[in-house]
C-alpha cells in the first residue's frame, strides 16, 4: 500500500511541475506576441499610388536602368525560374510584351538558378530589357515584391500605376498607356 501512495504523490508532483511549465510557456508566448505587435508590419510590396525607391541596375545588354531612366509607362515584371506560377505566366507574358514597345518592358529575373535565369533571359530578351539580379538586388529592394511573379506598371518619376500578380488585370490597362 505504501508503494501506491508513493506513486500517487510522485505522479501528483509531476503533474504540478508540468502545469507550472505550461503556464510559464503561455506567459512567455503572450510576451512575445505583444513584442511582435509593437514592431509593426514588415515592409510590403509596392501598391498602386506608391513611388518606387531609387535603384540603379544594368540590363544583360549593358544598358543602365534606374527610376529616373524609366520613360513613359513601363511594365516591370519580377520572375523566378524556380517558380511554377512564373512558368505558367511566361507564354502569356511574352505574347503581351511583344505587343508593347520593347523599351517599355523591363523583366527582372531572379539569379538564384543560373541555368534557369539564362533560359528566361533568352526567352525574354526579344520582347523586354532584362535585368538578372540576386534576391537582395537593387530592383528587388526598390520594388519589394512579396513573391513571384510580381507585375508593376510604372510611370515617369517612379509612380506605380498598377501592381498585381495576375497579368489579366494588368492587361485591362489601355494599350494607349504604353504609347502603342
Amino acid at each position: 500500500m505504501a508503494f501506491v501512495v508513493a506513486a500517487l504523490v510522485l505522479l501528483t508532483l509531476l503533474c504540478l511541475f508540468n502545469l507550472l511549465i505550461s503556464l510559464g510557456l503561455a506567459r512567455r508566448l503572450r510576451q512575445h506576441a505583444d513584442l511582435l505587435s509593437k514592431q509593426g508590419a514588415p515592409d510590403q510590396s509596392l501598391r498602386a499610388g506608391d513611388v518606387v525607391g531609387d535603384f540603379a541596375a544594368t540590363t544583360t545588354e549593358g544598358e543602365p536602368v534606374g527610376r529616373g531612366l524609366l520613360a513613359g509607362h513601363t511594365l516591370v515584371a519580377f520572375l523566378s525560374p524556380g517558380c511554377a506560377p512564373c512558368k505558367e505566366l511566361m507564354p502569356e507574358f511574352e505574347e503581351y510584351a511583344a505587343r508593347l514597345p520593347r523599351s517599355q518592358v523591363l523583366a527582372v529575373v531572379d539569379a538564384i538558378d543560373d541555368l534557369g535565369a539564362r533560359e528566361y533571359t533568352d526567352r525574354l530578351s526579344p520582347v523586354a530589357r532584362v535585368v538578372v539580379e540576386d534576391p537582395d538586388g537593387p530592383m528587388q529592394r526598390a520594388f519589394k515584391p512579396e513573391g513571384f511573379p510580381a507585375l508593376y506598371v510604372v510611370e515617369d518619376g517612379g509612380l506605380v500605376v498598377a501592381a498585381d500578380r495576375d497579368l489579366r488585370r494588368i492587361r485591362t490597362l489601355p494599350e494607349s498607356v504604353y504609347g502603342a
